[in-house]
């Protein structure tokens, strides 16, 4: 997986050899010249995947007794190790972070985990919300008053969740595409875009999260809309120019032009 920040790309490697950790690559010179490798964070070997907060820490999926590992990327071209959650957040497969809030996609613990981390030397566990899945996937609006996760389970649905008070947290609504299995889900704005492996790429709206709206899609596989793991595994729609970036594992980078479109929803009485 690979994240950016401040114009340099943090690659992590799941594979031994030389190089291993957080490789770091500085784009500054791109398109005129190649971009070039700076240095490696070696304190870890091996990792799934990273997060990289605004305020320039890079929170990597690790392993049992280190389960996220935090580097200090402030100076990109020396990362230095910060902290660590240590036995915090077991089976971590996934972590986003918004506000001091660590929201963490526990996997085989069958839990999502919501964690202070305004000192990151004492991380604190705010709460957590079970699921019967593989615990993949949360992100959070922008107000954090809702969160969206994803279980990447055959029949599992995408759920939102009502977080505005963390000792009630309530389930509010679900969806789930024709094939019945989601990888990844993001929010921006009101809509959800979500990584559907073979229907492709799924926009819903939340602005009612009770009522979630499917207000468009685009099948990155055309093969069919079985269940199984090919297809679109990864969705991203933080761009200014309105377009969403769609990978597919069969039939590579879709660059897909999309003009938000909302739901309408008719309460009668």
């Amino acid at each position: 997986d690979y994240k950016t920040y401040n114009d340099h790309v943090y690659i992590v490697n799941e594979m031994y050899g030389g190089e291993t950790g957080m490789q770091v690559v500085d784009l500054i010179p791109l398109p005129e010249s190649e971009p070039i490798q700076l240095e490696t964070y070696s304190n870890i070997a091996q990792s799934h995947n990273l997060w990289i907060d605004p305020s320039g820490f890079a929170f990597i999926e690790h392993y049992t007794g280190d389960n996220i590992q935090i580097a200090n990327l402030l100076n990109p071209s020396y990362p230095i190790y910060e902290s660590t959650f240590g036995n915090l957040a077991n089976n971590c497969h996934d972590i986003f972070t918004l506000n001091n809030i660590a929201y963490v996609s526990e996997g085989y613990s069958n839990q999502f985990g919501i964690y202070d981390i305004t000192n990151l030397n004492n991380i604190i566990p705010l709460a957590n919300i079970p699921c019967e899945g593989y615990a993949h996937n949360a992100w959070a609006n922008e107000n954090e008053t809702l969160l969206v996760t994803t279980e990447e389970t055959q029949n599992k649905t995408v759920k939102i969740w009502d977080i505005s008070d963390l000792n009630n947290i309530e389930l509010l609504g679900e969806y789930l595409g024709e094939n019945g299995l989601a990888h990844n889900a993001h929010i921006k704005n009101n809509l959800v875009y979500i990584s559907h492996y073979s229907t492709g790429l799924k926009i819903i709206d939340i602005f009612n999260p009770s009522w979630p709206v499917e207000v468009a899609a685009y099948d990155t596989y055309p093969d069919n809309d079985d269940g199984g793991f090919v297809g679109c595994w990864g969705a991203y729609p933080y761009t200014e120019n309105g377009y969403v970036y769609a990978s597919d594992m069969q039939y590579g980078l879709y660059i897909l032009d999309f003009e938000e479109i909302n739901a309408g929803w008719v309460d009668g009485h």
